[in-house]
């Protein structure tokens, strides 16, 4: 063979890649242990800044896999467009990615990329998509509490450092929509004084919120109102109607006007609510006691 350089054609480049790539690993796979070396390898000459800039200088102007380079009338991305990924491999996909986080200096690349770039408003046909989509589709309970407390407190976005009261934060509770919730269904969303159906209905507590509140501790309020059963007892409420509720007693003012006797009513009958329902025994089995 006669001694000089000799340069590859394009067709000869494209074999090699196409044997380097597919060829020679047709059909196999890597071991783990391969693949582990393989990984450690590659995260050591990534984080060889030096390494980095001789093969950034080598390549420059140089296309390593000219089958891979960009052309005129090359497909791309639009090869997807109006197809759908098969549920396999949408599974397989979710499987990969399980458990796997974004680190911090990931985030902040991300952020400064987008940062100033608006997102182009939603189209009126996608705008129409989602909502046939989601229409007629409602979240479980369970789904809605950890919603809750995935955006809760400082997990928010709108977090002022704790500024908002915590019976506030009880009264826009879950907890509470699900007790006036329960109150209109039970009494058939009709107001209990003058019978009327429908309409501005409220949930009225006949012992007061205020005064149920003022038997807890006032230290971690908002935890230890969650937990304590007459305040979402329904046998405390009534649905009344806004001008029926407007004639109540407590209306706006809550316990501050109510006598001491009929407050100590109220602690009497907020304490037959917490105590455990009492065990009756059958008339026979007494008998046999008293025999």
């Amino acid at each position: 063979m006669p001694i000089g350089v000799y340069q590859r054609t394009e067709k000869h480049l494209q074999q090699l890649v196409y044997a380097r790539s597919f060829g020679g690993m047709k059909g196999k796979s890597h071991s783990a242990e391969t693949r582990k070396k393989m990984s450690v390898s590659v995260k050591k000459a990534y984080l060889n800044h030096e390494l980095r800039e001789k093969m950034s200088i080598a390549n420059k102007g140089k296309h390593n896999n000219p089958s891979g380079e960009f052309r005129k009338g090359h497909v791309g991305y639009k090869f997807w467009l109006g197809k759908k990924m098969s549920q396999e491999f949408c599974l397989k996909l979710s499987k990969a990615k399980k458990g796997k986080k974004l680190s911090p200096e990931t985030k902040a690349k991300m952020s400064l990329s987008r940062k100033g770039k608006k997102r182009p408003p939603f189209s009126e046909e996608w705008k129409e998509k989602i909502s046939k989509a989601k229409k007629g589709t409602k979240m479980s309970l369970e789904t809605r509490k950890k919603l809750s407390k995935a955006n809760s407190g400082s997990k928010s976005y709108l977090w002022k450092g704790g500024i908002t009261p915590a019976t506030e934060k009880i009264r826009k509770s879950i907890s509470m929509k699900e007790w006036r919730h329960d109150i209109f269904r039970r009494d058939d969303y009709t107001c209990q004084k003058c019978g009327q159906k429908g309409g501005e209905l409220h949930a009225d507590h006949i012992i007061p919120f205020s005064f149920i509140l003022s038997q807890l501790p006032i230290k971690n309020l908002y935890n230890k109102a969650m937990n304590y059963p007459p305040l979402w007892n329904i046998k405390n409420g009534r649905t009344v109607c806004l001008d029926c509720h407007k004639t109540t007693d407590t209306y706006l003012v809550g316990a501050r006007y109510i006598s001491k006797s009929t407050k100590q009513q109220w602690k009497e009958f907020l304490e037959n609510l917490v105590k455990p329902p009492e065990v009756v025994q059958p008339e026979a089995v007494q008998q046999e006691v008293i025999v």
